[in-house]
């Protein structure tokens, strides 16, 4: 063997770069022909959002297979399943009861007025504590002002309260 050349199956660098093809790239896709939404379609995007298939699955305690037939409107979605969504993804407690119009539950679990007010369940189940205390203030004050009524009595400082002036309805022509 001389040295200038190479043995049989062994290849310079040079070789293997002169011989390697450059990396192809995919062909972008072509866009999908336009397709207009079916009415089971629109109501699935309306009703589900953005919200992933599985979460939507999880949520509604359905199949991964069903959620997907929903969302793509193959399946029309039941009613009961409709209100479920309603209260589970978005929160709406009116499609509960219409008495709770306008009431819903964010994803941390507060519970948001119409008002916007928010609240915690703790607060919410001190709410007849609070009310309770309230009652029992509202009694000692009562409390209070007789007592204070007597006291003004026996100094002889007692005034009777005026009642309020009272105005005529009636035409003075």
């Amino acid at each position: 063997m001389k040295q200038g050349k190479l043995a049989a199956g062994q290849a310079g660098a040079d070789d293997v770069a002169f011989w390697t093809r450059p990396e192809r790239k995919p062909l972008p896709r072509p866009p999908k022909p336009y397709r207009a939404q079916t009415t089971a379609e629109r109501d699935a995007d309306e009703l589900f959002g953005g919200f992933p298939t599985d979460v939507i699955a999880d949520a509604m305690g359905v199949d991964l297979t069903t959620a997907r037939r929903w969302r793509r409107g193959a399946t029309p979605i039941p009613p009961i399943a409709r209100r479920l969504a309603q209260v589970m993804l978005h929160g709406d407690l009116g499609a509960i009861h219409a008495g709770w119009k306008d009431w819903y539950l964010k994803r941390d679990g507060m519970l948001v007025g119409p008002d916007g007010w928010a609240f915690r369940a703790g607060e919410i189940l001190s709410l007849p504590l609070l009310q309770q205390c309230n009652r029992g203030l509202e009694q000692t004050i009562e409390r209070l002002r007789r007592v204070e009524i007597q006291a003004d009595w026996v100094s002889g400082q007692y005034v009777e309260p005026r009642p309020a002036a009272q105005e005529c309805a009636c035409d003075d022509d």
